[in-house]
């Protein structure tokens, strides 16, 4: 709990430091909230597993803050509450047959809920009212609950993100991908499923609404 907290307090003083540093140079800013969901499953070398597992990808969401500075090349720092993870789909278990030795099909959600802080590089293009981004980023995220206990599963997580949208006054559509960097856990046992030291990593594709509190986009002018 002392190692969370105090990883919060350091990401909360680097995005002040980087908020501090964006005002010294670009001399507009922009705060704007999002709303939006994702989809999320995991990447990384195949594990041998004891019997045939396929993961998949599982729905979740995220929703957060982020400050805006510049005009046509913005930096834009961040805070955002994101739910991960996969959808693992066991077509066999032990114990799992019925009277004719057929096996049932067993859905297992594994959940990854994340305090997550984005900075993203970003640059921006009018057409007509419109107002179009694409940006390349990075992020840190700290677990809120680790995955599974006995799992020595990972609190943190690190990845890279690529992003784009579109806006009109103060509305906003975006979508990305965040492709993590760290592993998720260095071992994982859980019915069937088997893994020694896995290579996995957060893969998840994000989609969302956003709304600008204290400005707009056609010129990047702000109120």
């Amino acid at each position: 709990m002392k190692t969370q907290l105090k990883t919060i307090a350091l990401a909360a003083v680097l995005l002040i430091l980087a908020a501090g540093f964006s005002t010294a140079i670009f001399a507009q800013s922009v705060s704007t909230l999002h709303f939006g969901g994702n989809v999320s499953n995991f990447i990384g070398n195949d594990t041998k597993f004891d019997n045939k597992n396929i993961y998949d990808f599982k729905p979740g969401f995220q929703i957060g803050f982020t400050k805006t500075f510049g005009s046509f090349l913005q930096l834009e720092p961040g805070i955002f509450l994101v739910n991960k993870g996969a959808k693992f789909k066991i077509n066999s278990y032990p114990g799992n047959e019925d009277a004719h030795g057929i096996s049932e099909t067993l859905y297992l959600y594994l959940n990854l809920n994340y305090l997550q802080i984005p900075i993203n590089l970003k640059v921006n293009f009018e057409v007509e009212k419109l107002c179009f981004v694409v940006g390349l980023g990075v992020y840190g995220s700290v677990g809120l609950k680790r995955l599974i206990k006995s799992n020595n599963s990972s609190f943190f997580d690190f990845g890279g993100q690529i992003l784009g949208g579109v806006q009109y006054g103060r509305f906003g559509v975006n979508v990305g991908w965040q492709p993590g960097f760290s592993r998720i856990w260095k071992s994982f046992s859980r019915f069937c499923i088997r893994m020694d030291n896995p290579k996995k990593y957060n893969n998840t594709f994000f989609f969302g609404l956003s709304y600008a509190i204290n400005g707009y986009s056609k010129a990047n002018k702000v109120d």
